[in-house]
């Protein structure tokens, strides 16, 4: 949709509403980011499934499946190739998926950050714990210099209770990465063997 079939230069589809034209390109940065390959599409419903990848999707999501079977297949390294195609969008034409623009923003960042935290764990909690923990390493930090200058924190004890918390607060974000780092672990197992029960109920032609 976004890719001229004729002159392969990036454009913006006639007539499609900025809501969803901005909210696939986020989305597009990230399923690009989890899967370390570029795509400027995610979100389009034109597709063609092979029969692994069939086997391989196994959707949670209630409000779009664009989005999360893109994230799926794009993690497990399956190879997808996109082919540029015009699609027109009728001025005033009513979406039947889109209701709401914020509503539509409100639910695909919801998914981009299921995202993070399903593909990504480590990465999704390292930064959640970042922001906290530094805050709290210089508010901690001012403290303790006060401190080893003038042997006691005042004025600068809510400093010192403050850092203690966001400190702790950074590393529980972290505990957590690790764990969800574990479950995904468990998770691919699971989904291995799901797959598996597919392909015995759902043989290849």
């Amino acid at each position: 949709r976004f890719t001229d079939p004729e002159t392969g230069e990036q454009r913006r589809p006639e007539n499609m509403p900025a809501g969803k034209y901005y909210g696939n390109k986020l989305g597009a940065k990230v399923v690009s980011r989890l899967s370390k390959h570029s795509f400027n599409d995610v979100t389009c419903g034109f597709r063609a499934y092979s029969y692994r990848a069939l086997v391989a999707l196994n959707l949670n999501s209630t409000h779009t499946y664009t989005q999360e079977s893109f994230q799926i297949i794009a993690a497990k390294r399956m190879r997808i190739q996109t082919i540029p195609t015009n699609v027109v969008y009728y001025k005033g034409r009513k979406s039947r998926v889109v209701k709401s623009l914020f509503s539509y923003i409100a639910v695909s960042s919801f998914n981009i950050l299921r995202a993070y935290r399903d593909f990504a764990p480590m990465r999704f909690f390292f930064s959640l714990g970042l922001v906290p923990f530094i805050v709290g390493a210089i508010a901690g930090g001012v403290a303790t210099v006060n401190w080893i200058a003038t042997g006691h924190i005042y004025p600068y004890k809510a400093f010192g209770i403050i850092g203690m918390y966001l400190i702790s607060l950074g590393i529980f974000f972290w505990s957590l990465g690790l764990v969800s780092d574990m479950l995904v672990r468990l998770q691919g197992t699971e989904e291995k063997v799901y797959e598996d029960v597919k392909r015995l109920r759902f043989p290849r032609d």
